[in-house]
């Protein structure tokens, strides 16, 4: 029995209306009030922003939604998707599209995996999806210092000139090293972007760049505000410890001074697939490239004038520079899982893990001027703890791990702006660090030529170690 196409019009016209009241009943979009306004036939006739409007369903887009989860528009694999089709000719109701939606006239649609349904009605009713993100991040961190040996010291007034700065003795103590160093909290920034790649929001490209401010810490001492300065080292010909002179009273007068100085950077660009999705909670897992670089630079400068002896006026000027640059480059995997608790509040945690190598180079220089009361200086390439038999440039490849843990929570703000906080905290293993790179341990009779004794003192130790980094972010971005 064939009914009249006039009764399937009405009939098809009365269930869009229907379908399109029962969908306005479930809105969660709440209009505050403070806006002028007011509802009309149970419509609402004012100002609504962009991202606040919701398109006005109509029965092929309501049935394009039963097979198609709101979220993201995924559509299980366990599940066959059935074509949206129209077999039979029905008078379709002409929507004009708003801001904030856009009539899709192609004959095309995506399922959540990037993959096309095709044969779908024309003129179906889809909401506009920002495709691509930026956010900036305030970024406020601790990272593991550097650890250095006891480097400047001094001593009680009236220590005899045998015991002036020696380690180990009760009258000494240690003004600069022996506790880490570049360890203060440090300001920092983040920057990242992406793009989904369909418009279905199942996979996409990010990539993040963060730059932690370079920590530095710095002494200097003199006569003027020290008594006694000098610099400790073991004496392995003696086979006790020792000390450099830079200030005693009637014998030396200097200056000296240390610096040292951190540099920390990371990127990463990966490719995000969702993994799974339920009511509220969104599990995604990317892949790709992982980059960080960890820079540290030691200097050690001093500056001293004979007062007694057959020395007597002769000046002496001797540095040492210890750097180190360690450089990762390798593959990435992470998990990442979203709850949302509202249209407002999402939490979010991530995990990540970097497998690759570790490139790592060490340099360490010296040089002493030595300039008598005629003025004819002479230059050697040695220091006190940079000499011939460590001097030089020492590079070490290693395969090595990174570790890095995330929460954060997002709140969604009108027009695409979303503010986030969160912590981070972030793990590397087998870097040179500067500071473990100084052996104490010298022999004084080694000279510019390279003829030393028997012992070869100091020498090259080649400690590595793990370095982290954690604090807390804070940050805006915006989708478009």
């Amino acid at each position: 029995m064939e009914m009249n196409p006039k009764y399937v019009s009405l009939i098809v016209v009365l269930s869009c209306s229907l379908t399109s009241g029962l969908f306005a009943q479930h809105q969660s979009v709440i209009h505050d009030g403070s806006r002028p306004g007011g509802y009309f036939n149970d419509r609402y006739i004012g100002f609504v922003p962009k991202h606040e409007k919701i398109a006005n369903q109509t029965a092929c887009a309501a049935y394009l939604e039963a097979i198609i989860p709101p979220l993201n528009r995924r559509v299980d694999d366990e599940h066959h998707v059935r074509p949206v089709s129209a077999t039979t000719e029905i008078d379709v109701v002409p929507h004009v599209a708003e801001d904030g939606e856009y009539l899709h006239d192609e004959s095309v649609v995506y399922d959540g995996h990037g993959e096309t349904i095709s044969d779908h009605h024309p003129n179906l009713l889809v909401s506009e999806t920002p495709l691509i993100w930026a956010r900036i991040e305030y970024l406020h961190w601790w990272m593991k210092g550097m650890q250095t040996p006891p480097l400047v010291t001094t001593s009680l007034d009236g220590t005899p000139q045998a015991e002036a700065g020696v380690l180990g003795l009760d009258s000494t103590s240690v003004l600069w090293g022996d506790s880490p160093v570049n360890a203060d909290g440090r300001s920092g920034g983040r920057l990242s972007f992406g793009r989904w790649i369909d418009p279905t929001c199942g996979q996409s490209w990010d990539v993040s760049f963060t730059a932690l401010s370079e920590e530095s810490d710095t002494f200097g001492g003199s006569g003027a505000n020290h008594s006694i300065l000098a610099r400790p080292f073991f004496n392995v010909l003696d086979g006790q410890q020792d000390a450099r002179l830079i200030v005693y009273p009637g014998l030396l007068e200097g200056t000296m001074s240390v610096s040292s100085a951190t540099e920390f950077h990371t990127l990463e660009a990966v490719f995000r697939q969702i993994y799974a999705e339920l009511p509220g909670i969104r599990a995604d897992y990317n892949f790709g490239y992982r980059y960080a670089d960890l820079n540290d630079h030691l200097r050690i400068n001093e500056n001293t004038i004979s007062l007694s002896g057959p020395t007597i006026g002769s000046t002496f000027s001797l540095f040492d520079s210890f750097e180190t640059e360690n450089e990762f480059h390798g593959g990435q995997f992470g998990l990442r899982i979203l709850t949302q608790k509202n249209d407002c509040w999402t939490f979010e945690w991530s995990a990540l893990l970097a497998l690759g190598n570790t490139r790592s180079t060490a340099t360490i220089n010296g040089q002493t001027t030595a300039t008598p009361r005629d003025g004819s200086s002479t230059t050697t390439n040695v220091g006190l703890l940079a000499r011939e038999s460590n001097i030089g440039e020492y590079r070490l490849n290693k395969f090595s791990g990174i570790a890095e843990l995330g929460v954060n929570v997002r709140r969604q703000f009108a027009c695409g702006w979303t503010a986030r906080f969160g912590y981070t905290a972030f793990f590397w293993s087998d870097v040179l660090r500067a500071g473990d790179q100084i052996d104490l341990n010298v022999n004084p009779s080694e000279n510019s030529t390279g003829q030393t004794s028997s012992e070869i003192a100091p020498v090259f130790p080649g400690e590595t170690g793990s370095f982290w980094a954690q604090g807390m972010n804070l940050g805006l971005e915006y989708s478009f």
